[in-house]
């Protein structure tokens, strides 16, 4: 799914420049999760993806603080 107003040229700016690990907008903004047996989102899914969103946005909030 493409972000609505989202270009190409952010795909490849957003996507190539970012070390390993970091996520981008456009990793949160497409990020889809499996569906479980009844229906909800599967929350192991759910959860790794809030921490992975938690430990960019810390390193982020880290690395602004010193700057």
């Amino acid at each position: 799914m493409k972000r609505k107003g989202s270009t190409d040229h952010e795909a490849q700016m957003f996507g190539s420049m970012t070390p390993a690990g970091v996520l981008t907008p456009l990793d949160v903004q497409n990020k889809e999760f499996r569906v479980s047996r009844m229906g909800g989102y599967r929350m192991r899914d759910v959860d790794e993806f809030l921490d992975q969103v938690t430990d960019s946005l810390s390193a982020l909030i880290a690395e602004n603080a010193r700057l």
